[in-house]
């Protein structure tokens, strides 16, 4: 009996190429290799975003100073209310009771607005772990198992279309157009 190998199979106008798995494999890892930034840029890159976050923790921190001054004003009317209804009786428990509907209201929603602006990101460790990932692309995919691999496109493809500039790109095309000898070979599925 012959051995058996992985293929990929591709459309082509109403013919299929078939493409072996470690072939094409082995073509997207030098894509990845070629597409490796330039040593300067990640530097270049970690200082921007450091600047960008300080920025925005800038800003969240002003937003987070108004929402807490927003909030002590709300519960200082709380008070107010309250004291006017039980010690002075200046108001009757209808008008009392709708009053604090809408201020704790007010202040439900405040409070939300307040947690919405706590940040809890460890920004040093995404920019380690995004430069590993982009200047050892090659070395790391190589190095996932297949869940890890389908994790890691859907991650890009999702939220970048990589799965579309890797396949349908001719510019920077992957090893499909390559092995299938037709510059604008196209896949509406691409698995490794």
């Amino acid at each position: 009996m012959g051995k058996r190998y992985a293929y990929y199979r591709y459309r082509r106008s109403s013919t299929y190429c078939n493409v072996r798995r470690d072939a094409i494999e082995s073509a997207f890892v030098e894509l990845l290799r070629s597409l490796s930034p330039d040593p300067a840029y990640p530097e270049l890159f970690r200082e921007i975003v450091r600047d960008v976050w300080k920025q925005r923790l800038r800003e969240a921190g002003a937003v987070r100073r108004e929402l807490e001054k927003r909030i002590a004003s709300i519960r200082e009317r709380i008070d107010q209310l309250i004291e006017s209804h039980i010690h002075d009786k200046a108001i009757d428990r209808a008008t009392f009771q709708a009053r604090k509907a809408r201020e704790d209201e007010k202040l439900a929603q405040a409070e939300l607005e307040l947690a919405d602006t706590e940040i809890d990101l460890d920004v040093e460790g995404a920019l380690a772990f995004g430069e590993r990932l982009i200047t050892n692309a090659a070395d790391t995919w190589t190095s996932l198992d297949i869940g890890r691999k389908i994790q890691l496109q859907n991650a890009f493809s999702e939220r970048n279309n990589l799965r579309w500039c890797l396949v349908w790109n001719p510019g920077s095309a992957l090893c499909v157009s390559a092995i299938c000898r037709e510059p604008n070979t196209r896949s509406t599925v691409w698995r490794p």
